[in-house]
Order: structure tokens, then C-alpha cells, then sequence
């Protein structure tokens, strides 16, 4: 049995035999010692893509895990992510529960998406929570009630603790609130979804995973603090 590999942004004194994703420089991990990267030009995610695709590119076929170490920001996740759903032959996230100090995973679908980008989008919030940025396009989400993370007992303005990872529960909420989307977008001959995240990586992770299960294309909206505004990153199908 072919060995699994561990991926991670920075090294964790949990997770043996992990692969640093992020480069080092005196001995620290960041995504701003990427060549060619930097805080002035926060946006390029073409930049990041390219890193993790050639960081990765030795691994391709491989059984995976990423662990969501220190360092994980939304956009390097979602530019890693990019790159091992299309690669690996399995691949599992981890999330860090500081309650129990163990890791728990939930398994990702892999392989290439069939589906190109459509016209029509239709603009979503995990929850309906503005710790940041707010937009016009994100207010008018929450009006149309295009929360993904509400319903079946979740309040869609946070995540209860007992709920945090409860995994066959947010998965499943997540799908009927996509699949809801996705009859209104076929309706308009559209099939992307445009996430506004919450801060939360586990949600996006899931979030991101089952709209790959219902073939939808996905655009994710970061804010960028230096600019007041919200820029956009593609994730691959």
C-alpha cells in the first residue's frame, strides 16, 4: 500500500512526516517569501496557483492529507486545495480541535470538474456574519436568504461549538443549500456560485466540496484590508 503523504503550510509538532508547503526564510514559514509574491500584489492568486502546482507537481497520484497549520490563509488554502483535488488519488483535510488538541478530517472529492463557468452567478455567505468587509452584493445575498451554512438546526449567523465538527451535519446542510442555489441557476442557464467567506476554514472547505459534488463552479471573495475591498479567486473544477 502506497504511503500517504502529510502536507501542511508550516510545520506542527502534531503531524509527522509533514511537507512544508510554504518556503522558509530564517526560520520562518509565510507565503510572502513566494517568489515573485508580496503584500503589494495580494491579489495576484495566478502567482500562488503557479507555486503550489510546481510544490505539488512531485506528489501527483499520491494518497493525501492537508492540514490546516498556522500560516493557512483562506487564498493559500483554496490555491493548494486547487491543486490536490486535481491531483491526488485521495485526499482528507484536517482541522485542529483545541478543545480535544487532536486533529479531525473529513475527505474531499478528487479529480478534475466536468462543468465550464457559466454566465449567470449567484452571490452566497457562509453566514451571515461581518466580522470585516461588507458589499452591496453580500447584503443583497443575505436578504435572498443565500446562507449556506442555515438551516437543519444551525442559526446561519454562527456555528455552535457542539456543532463545529459535526461534519455529516454541515455537509449535508451545505448540499440543500447549494442544491436550492443551483435550480435557480439552472433556471437562468448559470452554474457559479460566489462565496463570501466567513473566516472559517472548515466551512469553506466543505462548502467549496459540495459544490464540487453538484458540478457548480465557485468564485471565493477575500478581503483585501489595504484597499477596503473584496477581491476574487477561481477555484478550479
Amino acid at each position: 500500500m502506497e504511503e500517504t503523504v502529510r502536507f501542511g503550510m508550516a510545520p506542527d509538532r502534531n503531524v509527522m512526516s509533514m511537507v512544508t508547503l510554504l518556503p522558509e526564510k530564517d526560520g520562518e514559514y509565510d507565503h510572502y517569501h513566494i517568489n515573485g509574491y508580496s503584500r503589494e500584489n495580494i491579489e495576484d492568486m495566478e502567482v500562488l496557483e503557479r507555486y503550489f502546482e510546481k510544490k505539488l507537481k512531485p506528489y501527483e497520484g499520491r494518497n493525501a492529507e492537508l492540514y490546516i497549520t498556522r500560516k493557512t490563509t483562506d487564498f493559500s488554502l483554496i490555491a493548494a486545495l486547487n491543486c490536490l483535488v486535481r491531483q491526488s488519488s485521495k485526499l482528507r483535510v484536517y482541522f485542529w480541535d483545541r478543545d480535544s488538541e487532536v486533529y479531525r478530517g473529513m475527505e474531499m472529492m478528487t479529480g478534475k470538474g466536468g462543468e465550464k463557468q457559466g454566465k449567470e452567478s449567484i452571490a452566497c455567505v457562509l453566514l451571515s456574519r461581518h466580522d470585516i468587509g461588507v458589499s452591496d452584493e453580500m447584503t443583497n445575498a443575505i436578504a435572498e436568504k443565500n446562507i449556506i451554512f442555515a438551516g437543519n438546526g444551525l442559526p446561519g449567523d454562527s456555528l455552535p461549538a457542539e456543532k463545529m465538527f459535526d461534519f455529516d451535519l454541515l455537509s449535508k446542510t451545505a448540499a440543500s443549500s447549494l442544491g436550492r442555489i443551483k435550480t435557480v441557476l439552472r433556471q437562468n442557464g448559470g452554474n457559479t456560485v460566489r462565496f463570501y467567506l466567513c473566516g472559517l476554514k472548515l466551512l469553506t472547505v466543505i462548502a467549496l466540496n459540495e459544490a464540487r459534488k453538484l458540478d457548480l463552479q465557485v468564485e471565493c471573495m477575500h478581503w483585501n484590508m489595504d484597499k477596503e475591498s473584496y477581491f476574487l479567486q477561481k477555484v478550479n473544477s
